[in-house]
């Protein structure tokens, strides 16, 4: 990506100053040629500057080169060029963010003068600019820190909600037998409680029969009074009028004081039928107590009723929810499976390109020796005449044209391989976090593990 700004030139001395200043002692001469600008000064700058700017130290740049070739044998072969690898990796990212997006290995192996001032001019620049942005920076480290406490917050809430929702389901299938006893038992007191209604109405109805019949008894009785009252006082005056024979007042005493009789039976009869009126109308009454109190126990096990399916839509949905998060989980494992497998084929390719550099290396050795053992023998021949020498340091400048044309093709194969290695093995980092991170696993837990 080309830079869209770029840094004003930094006197030599001033840079010698600044580098000095980050733990690298040197002088403006070091940065200068012919006596100057070595390749291992220049090496010691950049990395002074990576630790100033990320804050890798030279150690930690070593450790990481080691590790990264702790799966080959024979590290200790390229060990050297691993290194600096690594530190034209890093080097290449400080150099991108000072403007520099050409950044490359000779700038390492072999600095130009005026290259170099350059990007040590841009470092040095976007040091300062970093330095007078540190506040904010720290502010968004601080921010980020809190976001991440937050999201840890958050992961541990989710697990808990998790658990919550688990023990409320295992506490749904703990419960399911006595929510089925219980509905079986509302069906019971519904068709009891429907029973009784029915008893109910037919008790109101014999009631209200009986209530007629009753005033019906009660209006005769008042009648049939009336008539005794009525003929009582037609008797009187008749008595007071007609002398009759005393045969004969005997006989109509005896018939009235039968039908009397009659009438108090009739009365007592009524009177007991009333009687027993009110003992089922009590009976009446107390049903109908009995009947609000069934009734208020069937409200409340139609409450408990749509609370336990409430209950049970909720572990549906709970049991629905897992069921996802199954699948989600199998279809994660299946990914993690095919990203290990892209893995261990990286890894078998770094093997093989690892094994055809060490080849190259090994016949480039061979050629080098050959080619070595060849310009001596030019060097013996070169006494001959001054002719035979100019045409032999040709061939030796060709030669060792040659053989950096070789080396640099073999360096640019192995910063492939190493490139690609770092890329595969950085993607299966982030994706075994995010993979972590959606499981609800620590993983450097399970690493420590």
């Amino acid at each position: 990506m080309a830079a869209s700004f770029s840094y004003p030139n930094v006197e030599l001395q001033e840079i010698a100053l600044v580098v000095h200043s980050w733990g690298y002692p040197i002088v403006e001469d070091d940065l200068r040629p012919p006596k100057g600008l070595k390749p291992e000064i220049v090496q010691m700058v950049y990395a002074c500057a990576i630790q100033k700017l990320t804050g890798l130290t030279i150690a930690e740049l070593e450790q990481s080169a080691e590790r990264s070739l702790a799966v080959i044998e024979e590290w200790q072969l390229i060990a050297p060029s691993s290194r600096l690898h690594v530190l034209l990796y890093h080097a290449t990212r400080v150099a991108d963010g000072a403007g520099i997006d050409d950044f490359s290995m000779m700038d390492l192996v072999s600095p130009n003068f005026g290259r170099t001032h350059k990007i040590l001019s841009a470092i040095v620049n976007f040091g300062r600019f970093s330095e007078e942005r540190l506040p904010f920076v720290e502010r968004l480290q601080q921010e980020y820190t809190r976001a991440s406490e937050e999201r840890d917050e958050l992961q541990q809430e989710i697990l808990n909600l998790r658990q919550k929702l688990t023990d409320h389901a295992s506490q749904l299938k703990t419960d399911e037998p006595i929510c089925v006893q219980l509905a079986a038992e509302n069906q019971g007191l519904t068709a009891k409680l429907r029973d009784l209604y029915e008893e109910q109405n037919a008790g109101f109805q014999e009631a209200e029969a009986l209530k007629v019949e009753r005033d019906k008894l009660v209006l005769r009785k008042a009648g049939i009074q009336d008539e005794i009252n009525v003929a009582l006082d037609t008797n009187s005056r008749t008595k007071a009028r007609i002398v009759q024979s005393p045969e004969r007042l005997q006989r109509i005493i005896t018939t009235m004081g039968d039908n009397a009789v009659e009438e108090r039976r009739n009365v007592l009869a009524n009177e007991a039928k009333a009687r027993t009126l009110k003992l089922k109308l009590d009976t009446l009454v107390a049903y109908e107590q009995d009947i609000q109190t069934t009734v208020s126990h069937l409200t409340a096990l139609t409450a408990e009723q749509e609370s336990l399916d409430a209950s049970l839509g909720k572990l549906a949905k709970a049991k629905a929810d897992l069921e996802r998060q199954i699948v989600v989980r199998k279809e994660l494992e299946l990914q993690q499976e095919r990203a290990e497998r892209r893995k261990a084929n990286a890894e078998q390719k770094v093997e093989r390109e690892q094994k055809y550099a060490d080849e190259q290396r090994e016949k480039s050795q061979g050629t080098i020796a050959k080619l070595k053992k060849e310009f001596e023998e030019m060097s013996l021949e070169r006494r001959d005449n001054d002719h035979v020498v100019e045409e032999t340091k040709r061939e030796a400048a060709e030669i060792e044209q040659k053989m950096a044309e070789h080396l640099r093709q073999n360096e640019e194969e192995l910063t492939k391989l190493l490139e690609e290695y770092w890329r595969l093995r950085h993607q299966t980092e982030v994706y075994m976090e995010t993979l972590a991170n959606k499981l609800g696993l620590d993983l450097e837990a399970v690493n420590t593990r």
